[in-house]
């Protein structure tokens, strides 16, 4: 069983600790675990984390990666197996911390003290190595910069860091990804991005090789002005996932596109937490995620639009939709506006439903079958959101998990 006490042993084994990371421990405390009474966490899959004991990662054997990328091992950053890009700074976290330190201590101290999500406070406490990059300004990264996460231990709990800084009129496009095993673990990982001006980043996240794990991922992106963030998440399978996002566009004419597809197999959840705050006017900022959900699967969806009172002049849309694909099938979606601001455009929606008889009718009226036709409609429902997808080998995994999955 996972409780305050078998995480404070956690705590007590790392070995370097910072004032930050007391701070953090201290205010996770405070907060306490979470509980399904907590609106944000009705539907999170909190069972599967306190029902486990966890322990942190050991040392590491011999270990190849055959890859270019940022590799992190049971959630350390390893800079010997990685292969980053030499037009980008980056550097582990305790030495950026040297470099970097007033930057990084500025943005570790404002959110240790603001934000809400106790996991978010746990993952400051208990990382032990996390990697910092730096993209200086009009830099722009020709390939997509991958992180890649692999699992080693069993009932680890891992907690990935990455704080990524865009300088002004940059652009780079990054991509998580999981090595694919059956190792039973907890990643809880932090994803943090600051854009300056006119800097772009687009960030794919493929969680869609995460079988045996839970994986609760939280990302936190601040955009100045004109700045640009894209999201795409993949998932879904057989485990349990939470997504936590919180996007900040404090600066005018700043933009963010929020986009998920995810394909629930039996006993699967997805626990998708997003908020996007507009902070300042001329923002604009898009929201769409789908769910295909198998028998005894579950997808939940809680959104929140908040427009501030200066925020005017504000474009802001958000969707979601969830296809049920049985009977114990469940979708859950909870969309939400807060607009103090009287000139803007905002709006929300959300659906629920089986697949459409009447669609299925017209299939079967001329010749297909009720089986091929049920394939066909999933299939559409997923390509809206997939088609735009431009990182080459994503779409095509993708394209392969919805043949899979529709064959299921």
């Amino acid at each position: 069983m996972t409780t305050l006490a078998s995480i404070q042993e956690l705590y007590e084994q790392i070995e370097t600790s910072a004032p930050q990371k007391d701070q953090a421990f201290e205010r996770f405390k405070g907060l306490g675990l979470p509980t399904k009474k907590w609106e944000a966490y009705r539907y999170a899959p909190l069972s599967k984390v306190f029902n486990e004991k966890w322990q942190l990662p050991g040392k590491r054997g011999q270990t190849t990666v055959d890859r270019s990328a940022a590799v992190f091992i049971d959630g350390v950053f390893s800079p010997e197996l990685s292969t980053l890009p030499k037009e980008i700074i980056a550097l582990p976290l305790k030495d950026a911390m040297k470099s970097y330190g007033a930057l990084l201590n500025r943005r570790f101290e404002t959110e240790i003290l603001s934000d809400t999500d106790p996991f978010v406070l746990l993952n400051y406490a208990l990382y032990q190595e996390g990697l910092f990059l730096y993209l200086p300004p009009k830099v722009a990264l020709s390939a997509p910069l991958e992180f890649h996460f692999v699992q080693l231990g069993q009932n680890v709990v891992s907690t990935p860091r990455i704080d990524l800084f865009v300088g002004k009129e940059a652009s780079l496009t990054t991509l998580t990804t999981f090595a694919p095993g059956t190792m039973r673990f907890w990643n809880n990982s932090v994803f943090h991005v600051s854009l300056e001006q006119g800097a772009s980043h687009s960030h794919y996240d493929d969680g869609s090789d995460v079988v045996q794990g839970l994986s609760f991922q939280a990302t936190r992106a601040t955009l100045k002005r004109d700045s640009s963030f894209s999201l795409f998440s993949f998932g879904g399978g057989a485990a349990s996932t939470r997504h936590d996002i919180l996007v900040r566009l404090t600066e005018e004419n700043a933009s963010a596109t929020l986009k998920g597809l995810f394909l629930v197999e039996p006993r699967g959840k997805v626990n998708s937490q997003i908020e996007v705050r507009h902070e300042a006017p001329n923002a604009r900022s898009y929201q769409h995620y789908k769910s295909a959900v198998a028998d005894s699967g579950e997808s939940s969806f809680a959104g929140k639009i908040h427009v501030a009172q200066i925020a005017q002049q504000t474009d802001a849309y958000q969707l979601c939709n969830h296809l049920l694909l049985g009977e114990q099938a469940k979708g859950m979606s909870q969309p939400n506006l807060e607009v103090l601001a009287d000139d803007v455009k905002a709006s929300h929606g959300a659906t629920c439903a089986l697949l459409n008889e009447e669609e299925l009718f017209y299939f079967r009226a001329r010749g297909v079958s009720r089986e091929a036709a049920s394939k066909l409609l999933v299939k559409g429902f997923c390509l809206e959101l997939s088609q735009n997808v431009t990182l080459h080998s994503l779409k095509s995994k993708i394209d392969e998990r919805v043949e899979a999955f529709t064959h299921g």
